[in-house]
């Protein structure tokens, strides 16, 4: 019921099978103004980041009250700390890779960011909803109608709001962005 999804036409289950249908709108590439463009940040203008980040918090408010009370919550927490040990190959191979000195030296604070993985409780009592979890521009279009359409929700869990929305900004976001810009994006 979402006005920021594909329309719902249906559906079917049947356990025994294991059959699990949604039958949705056919999302027309030359129907939409912007579609698949995870490699086009300056694509987006800064009023389509932001009505994209005003839908999906529409979807973590609606979540966030809800989730607790739907009779089949059978959505999965996921907590970073899981994949410290990913996390942390992740940033020596960045590391090594980098030949800038500067940007090495950033690099390696990250390590210092990890700790703060290990448990759920440093996310500081921030509010924990259905997330999309892999929220960028190659799983939301525009509409020639400038009208946001978020699909491809099959790897949503529980998550803080946060995750998103940065995954958002950093894909649409071209990466020379002014420092005013970020703050923009930082305070909407």
């Amino acid at each position: 019921g979402f006005h920021f999804t594909p329309k719902l036409y249906g559906k079917y289950l049947n356990t025994d099978r294991e059959i699990f249908l949604l039958i949705t709108e056919f999302l027309e590439p030359n129907e939409m103004h912007l579609f698949n463009s995870e490699n086009r940040p300056q694509s987006w203008t800064n009023k389509e980041v932001k009505n994209t980040i005003r839908s999906i918090t529409e979807l973590h408010q609606y979540f966030h009250t809800n989730l607790d009370s739907m009779e089949e919550n059978v959505f999965l927490e996921f907590l970073p700390s899981n994949s410290f040990e990913l996390y942390e190959k992740l940033i020596s191979l960045i590391i090594r890779e980098e030949e800038n000195l500067t940007r090495k030296d950033q690099f390696t604070k990250m390590n210092e960011f990890l700790n703060d993985l290990k448990n759920r409780e440093s996310l500081n009592g921030l509010p924990f909803t259905l997330i999309h979890n892999d929220f960028n521009p190659r799983n939301v279009c525009i509409r020639k109608n400038d009208a946001v359409c978020i699909y491809d929700l099959e790897l949503a869990v529980k998550n803080i709001p946060h995750r998103d929305v940065v995954e958002l900004i950093a894909f649409a976001i071209p990466e020379f962005t002014s420092q005013n810009e970020w703050e923009e994006y930082l305070h909407f």
